[in-house]
């Protein structure tokens, strides 16, 4: 008795195979769909610390020394005194808010280099 035979589960690999092939498929798009999250996460990011460096140097050239110019002419007011203490009182507030601000904008730049450092 000889005689050709044929897998009786022939169409249940056949199912797993095509099955198979349409994981595959969809894990090789999610791979490519988070490769590309990153990658424009990562320009973001890049985007974000180039801006965070701008404020900086507006701080420092601009802002800063502003500052520093209140400070002095409060000083000099003082010292021949033509000035009340409410004046004294908004300058020193108005100057502490600066550098508060300017405070804010390094710690802002420190956390989008270490995000920038992350993403990497």
């Amino acid at each position: 008795m000889g005689g050709v035979s044929f897998p009786l589960f022939f169409s249940a690999q056949l199912s797993r195979v095509k099955q198979a092939r349409i994981d595959l498929f969809i894990q090789q798009t999610h791979e490519e769909m988070n490769a590309r999250e990153l990658q424009h996460k990562q320009v973001e990011l890049e985007a974000d610390l180039a801006r965070q460096r701008e404020n900086i140097r507006y701080y420092k050239t601009t802002t800063m020394p502003e500052a520093e110019l209140l400070l002095n002419d409060v000083r000099l007011q003082l010292e021949s005194g033509n000035i009340d203490i409410a004046k004294i009182i908004q300058t020193l507030g108005g100057v502490l808010s600066i550098k508060k601000s300017f405070i804010e904008t390094i710690y802002l730049y420190n956390v989008a280099v270490l995000e920038t450092e992350l993403y990497k």
